[in-house]
Order: structure tokens, then C-alpha cells, then sequence
């Protein structure tokens, strides 16, 4: 019996989609619970806050767990990310007096009275100005009301009761009057009912930021927040239309992140990202969701999210995993936000995808393009580089410090950088095979990826090879360099002899025929559209399976779950001797 009971434990797994890490998600939640120790008051207070939710998850609550929670009450809640905004009334809900009743009753009125008569009462939520805090935040609010007072009301819409007045025009930036669904809510009036006014704000944000783009989706820190936030909704709501939504929302931002994510790490145009985080893996569920990249180690908003019921679908899963795809695998991820960070208005940003390295750019500002990330000689080991007019760059620049006005055909760009060009290295644990000069030219190997780099006095170029799909050796891909390519002020030649003109922003079969502007959403491969959108419909293709959203009224399919495992053994009978 035990046989077979092995025998049936192992095949429900293998019906379970895995990850590029060979886990599937639930695998890959049990590994995290049983890596984090035993709650004691000697662990840091990071430490607390990242362990906080699993410890509720087992079922433990002492006074080393209290004091993680009242350490993300003091200070904490008042910087950072204030993600906790929002995931710290789901956690009160799913273990305090409505759940499973983990959590002490009095921490849990700690936290709901920090809620009403800080954030609610007080109007206190309105200071949290940008996007990704904006998004917990509301979340949060909406999840109170919802819980534990529907009739509440925030008493102002826009900023915190006793503002000063010089900050009213900074905090109307960030909180404009909105309407939704024939209701308006005008900046600095009130009162409104706090469910109402959240729900109807996070609707639409969803069409204004997830739909159409927003200066911090692309972001190597914040982006996760577009995911989070609206997976925590999906997870609680109660509300069976807008838990779809939220879900859209969440797997739309998902494929934003994880089409542009080639080798060990998310590539091509960024959105507002510190420069700092250049070199560091960046902050999003591609392992707690997809096995991707390496665990993350620092944010508890991320860990928080094995404590929702939610698991990704299958296809998407599928779609992110590129461990399984030849060497000689690529699509080509087109992406439109509407805004003038990511590129100009009309036009798009788009990556080169492979399973080694991805280059991407866009049409755009200057110093706010391009670059290219290698995969490095493990997971989250990579290193990325550009060429700018920037001879030193602030840790604190959040958004013009990449390459500028790259045209990309394929592997290859052409820069035209008006300027002394400058190239720029992040590095992460990972440094080149090879690196030397040959000819006039830079030549750069890690692994199976070859580079080759030119510059003049004011344009540069970036080709990439990789062996035994374009050239059988490092050595033939310099000598065909040195024998072909050309970079004049106005146009790159690759060692295959294609040009790249100065007009020629993008191409896929051809340099320049990308025709702009783009759709929100479209990828590439070689067996055709793998994303497609047509009219705020977004079909996903890929293996042989299909999902479909429709932005248009907010209705998907209902994402199809892992192949179900067979029943478990019955009526066996086994005769031992």
C-alpha cells in the first residue's frame, strides 16, 4: 500500500504545471514554510516582517510573532513601500477573529484601529503618492470596509485632514477628481463611503494604469505592486465581478513583467526604477510564481502572496518558462503604455527575447532606451550593458541613465548617441569569460552568448551571437565582425551584412517594419503570434492551449486548472506474507 501511495503522490505532481525551477507553486510554498525558523525575539526586524505571514500560515503566534507585527505598526508604516497598507487587513481577516483565529485580539484591534482612525478617519491614506502605493493602499481600504464597516466613510477625498496648505497641490497631482460608473469624487471634498469610493478608484486605475500603461509598470521594484495589489483583491473581495477584474489585472501585469524576462533577468526598456537596482535581481514573484530568478529574500509583500488562494495558469506558467526552449528559441515582446517615460506617444517599446540574453529598446527619450542582459552561470547571475553620453550616473536617477536612441534589427542595434559614447556594465555575481579589443572593435563572451561592440565619436553599436545558432565559435563571430560589420555616424552594418539605418527604429524581418503605434500587448516567435491583441482582446497562444481576456466588459475564460492527477488508489487489496 505504501508502494502505491508513493506512485500516487508522485504522479499528482507531475499532472501539476512546474516552473523553470522543476517545482510547481504549492512545491515551491511548502519549501518557503519550511525554510523559515521558529519565531524568536533574536531575529532582526527585516527578518520578522519577511517571516510574519508565513508564521501565521503555520499556525504560530507567540510574542516574537506580536512583535513583528507591531513592528510593521510603528515606523515601518509609516516608509517604504507601504505595501503593508494592504496585505495587513487580509492577514488580519484570514487569521484573526473572522478566520482562523491565529492572531491575538488585541494586536488585531491594534491593527483595525490603526486602519479606521489613521488611514480612514483621518484621511490618512491619501498620503501615499505614488502608483504602487496608491494601489495596496486603496486595496487595503476597500478590504476594511468590506470586513468590518461598510457604511464608513472617508471624510475628504485627496489628502489627510490638517494638511498644509502648500503641499494641496502636490497631493492633487497624485489624487485627481475621478468619475466611475456615473459617480465622481472631487479632490478635497468629501464625505464618501469608503467601499464605494475604493472600489470605484481601483476600477479605474485598472483602465488607466494596468490597461493602458503607467510609468511604473516595467519596473524592476515597483511593478510587483500592479500584481500584488490586485491579486489581494481577487483573493478577498467576496465580490465575484470584481475579483475578475482584479484577476486580469494581475495576470495582464504578470506578462508585462515575465515576456520581457530573457535568460536570469527582466530586460529592455524600464520604467521608473532606481539606478542602484541595476545590478541587484529585481523585485518581483518571477521565482515565488514562475521558479524564475532566485528567491526573494527581502520584501514581505512578496512572501505575503503564498497566503493568497491563487496559483497562475497553467499556460502562463508555461509561456514563462524558457529552460525547456533550444538555444535557438526567441520571441519578439512588443509592448504601448501611455506614458512618456517608456517611449513616445504613438510609438512603443519592444525586446528581443531569447533564453540566453534579451536587447530590447524604444522609441523614446534620451538616455531612456535600450540595453542588453546576458544570463549569467546560474539563476539570478546576469549582466547587463547599454552605451549613453553619461560619464557618471546618480545611484538616486530613477529614469534617463539607459541607452539611447537605439534602432534594433533583431540581435543587433544601431545608436546614434550625438555624443562621446560611453558604455555601462551592471554586473551581478557574474563577470565575462572573455573581454578584449580586436580591430577597433569590443569583444565580449560569457558562456554561449558572444557580444561585439563599436563605437565612433558620436554612435555605437551592440551585436549578439550565440554559439552553434549563429556562428560554431567565438572565434568566427569576431572574424566575420571584423570582415562585415560597419558603424558609420549614421548606420550599423552586422557581420551578416544586414544595415541599420538611423530611421530604422525597429525590425523583425526586416530592418524598420515595425509598424507603430503598437498594441498594448503583442509577442512574436518564429511559429507566430504568441500574444495577440486585437480591440482590447488579448489572446494567448502557446503549446497548443489558449486563454483569452476581454478588456472590453472585463470577462476571461476561466484560467483551465493542471490536468487533474487520477483518484487515488481504491479497492486494492494487497496480501503481505
Amino acid at each position: 500500500m505504501l508502494i502505491l501511495l508513493f506512485i500516487f503522490l508522485m504522479t499528482t505532481t507531475l499532472f501539476a504545471q512546474v516552473g523553470e525551477d522543476g517545482l510547481t507553486y504549492v512545491q515551491r510554498k511548502q519549501k518557503w514554510l519550511r525554510s523559515v525558523p521558529e519565531p524568536r525575539r533574536g531575529l532582526s526586524e527585516h527578518r520578522k516582517r519577511l517571516y510574519f505571514s508565513a508564521w501565521l500560515q503555520k499556525g504560530i503566534y507567540n510574542a516574537a510573532v506580536s512583535d513583528a507585527l507591531h513592528s510593521i505598526l510603528g515606523d515601518f508604516w509609516l516608509t517604504g513601500g507601504r505595501s503593508h497598507h494592504g496585505y495587513m487587513i487580509a492577514l488580519i481577516v484570514k487569521y484573526g477573529s473572522k478566520g482562523l483565529r491565529v492572531i491575538d485580539s488585541d494586536d488585531e484591534m491594534t491593527v483595525r484601529n490603526k486602519y479606521e482612525n489613521d488611514l480612514i478617519l483621518n484621511s490618512g491614506v491619501f498620503e501615499d503618492l505614488n502608483p504602487n502605493k496608491q494601489l495596496w493602499a486603496m486595496a487595503g481600504i476597500y478590504l476594511y470596509a468590506h470586513y468590518f464597516d461598510k457604511d464608513i466613510k472617508l471624510p475628504i477625498y485627496g489628502h489627510r485632514r490638517g494638511i498644509d496648505p502648500k503641499h494641496l497641490d502636490l497631493a492633487e497631482q497624485n489624487w485627481p477628481t475621478f468619475s466611475h460608473d456615473g459617480r465622481t469624487y472631487r479632490f478635497g471634498q468629501g464625505p464618501y463611503n469608503a467601499k464605494q469610493l475604493t472600489e470605484d478608484y481601483i476600477k479605474n486605475k485598472l483602465n488607466l494604469w494596468i490597461l493602458d500603461g503607467n510609468r511604473e509598470m516595467d519596473s524592476l521594484n515597483y511593478h510587483r505592486a500592479f500584481v500584488g495589489s490586485m491579486l489581494l483583491i481577487y483573493d478577498m473581495a467576496e465580490d465575484r465581478e470584481f475579483q475578475k477584474r482584479a484577476r486580469m489585472g494581475a495576470e495582464l501585469a504578470m506578462l508585462d513583467a515575465m515576456m520581457d524576462f530573457g535568460g536570469s533577468e527582466w530586460g529592455g526598456t524600464i520604467g521608473r526604477t532606481d539606478f542602484r537596482r541595476m545590478a541587484k535581481v529585481s523585485d518581483f514573484p518571477f521565482y515565488e510564481y514562475f521558479g524564475k530568478s532566485t528567491e526573494d529574500d527581502g520584501r514581505p509583500d512578496i512572501k505575503v502572496l503564498y497566503t493568497f488562494d491563487y496559483e497562475p495558469p497553467p499556460l502562463l506558467i508555461d509561456i514563462a518558462v524558457l529552460s525547456d526552449e533550444d538555444d535557438d528559441y526567441f520571441h519578439f515582446h512588443k509592448e504601448y503604455h501611455n506614458s512618456g517615460l517608456k517611449h513616445r506617444s504613438g510609438k512603443g517599446k519592444w525586446n528581443y527575447v531569447t533564453p540566453l540574453y534579451n536587447l530590447g529598446s524604444n522609441v523614446g527619450g534620451h538616455n531612456s532606451g535600450w540595453q542588453v542582459t546576458i544570463r549569467g552561470d546560474g539563476p539570478g547571475r546576469f549582466i547587463r550593458l547599454w552605451i549613453n553620453d553619461l560619464e557618471h550616473i546618480e545611484d538616486k536617477n530613477e529614469t534617463r541613465y539607459l541607452g539611447n536612441a537605439g534602432n534594433q534589427y533583431r540581435n543587433a542595434l544601431f545608436a546614434q548617441i550625438g555624443a562621446n559614447p560611453v558604455l555601462h556594465e551592471a554586473k551581478e555575481r557574474q563577470d565575462w569569460d572573455e573581454d578584449l579589443s580586436d580591430g577597433g572593435w569590443y569583444f565580449k563572451r560569457l558562456n554561449k552568448v558572444y557580444v561585439a561592440i563599436g563605437t565612433t565619436h558620436n554612435s555605437a553599436s551592440v551585436e549578439l551571437g550565440i554559439k552553434n545558432v549563429d556562428y560554431d565559435s567565438f572565434t568566427s563571430f569576431k572574424n566575420a565582425v571584423k570582415k562585415n560589420a560597419r558603424l558609420t555616424e549614421s548606420s550599423y552594418t552586422t557581420s551578416k551584412g544586414v544595415s541599420i539605418d538611423w530611421d530604422e527604429h525597429c525590425g523583425l524581418n526586416s530592418p524598420g517594419d515595425c509598424a507603430f503605434p503598437f498594441e498594448r500587448m503583442e509577442t512574436i516567435s518564429k511559429d507566430g503570434k504568441m500574444i495577440s491583441w486585437q480591440n482590447k482582446v488579448m489572446t494567448i497562444r502557446y503549446h497548443g492551449k489558449t486563454l483569452t481576456y476581454d478588456f472590453n466588459n472585463w470577462r476571461a475564460d476561466d484560467p483551465p486548472k493542471s490536468d487533474p492527477p487520477p483518484a487515488p488508489p481504491s479497492g486494492v487489496t494487497i496480501e503481505v506474507d
